[in-house]
């Protein structure tokens, strides 16, 4: 049986993977489709449940996203044989339009606009797991970028 302070290592893994340049919906930057969306809305901030499956704002374009997400956190708590039970919460927050911070942005040396994720793991017992990173983004624009070829249609 695992541990939950490990929780804080799965978050981290989940944040960090979550930024990645590597990490596309149908080929495309998932983050970039997500500043897209979060214009789109008139909002600076999305927030996915990794538990209740939801986003907000509500969107039902990202369900397979979120649900991916789940995915991933699931199989990195059974490969620490962490139960899911011991989970009351699981949300991955990004902030766009961020002001630069040096602890998680680049300065001139990415192209966009500074965002801030979070991951958050919230356990039964009341003990708290939130890692932060960030980015430079911009929101997707197909005649700007390359689609890969790796892409995962949702």
């Amino acid at each position: 049986m695992g541990h939950r302070k490990e929780l804080k290592n799965i978050a981290n893994s989940i944040i960090y993977s979550f930024k990645s340049r590597n990490n596309d919906i149908d080929g495309y930057w998932e983050l970039g489709k997500l500043y897209k969306f979060a214009n789109s809305m008139n909002t600076d901030t999305v927030e996915l449940d990794l538990l209740s499956l939801k986003i907000k704002p509500e969107s039902k374009e990202f369900f397979h996203l979120v649900e991916s997400w789940q995915s991933k956190l699931s199989l990195k708590l059974n490969s620490r044989k962490i139960p899911f039970s011991w989970l009351s919460s699981a949300t991955i927050v990004i902030k766009f339009d961020q002001k630069y911070d040096e602890k998680y942005h680049f300065w001139d040396s990415s192209i966009g606009e500074h965002c801030t994720c979070f991951c958050k793991l919230v356990t039964d017992n009341g003990s708290v797991y939130t890692i932060t990173t960030g980015t430079n983004c911009r929101p997707h624009d197909p005649i700007k970028e390359c689609r890969s070829n790796r892409r995962i249609k949702i």
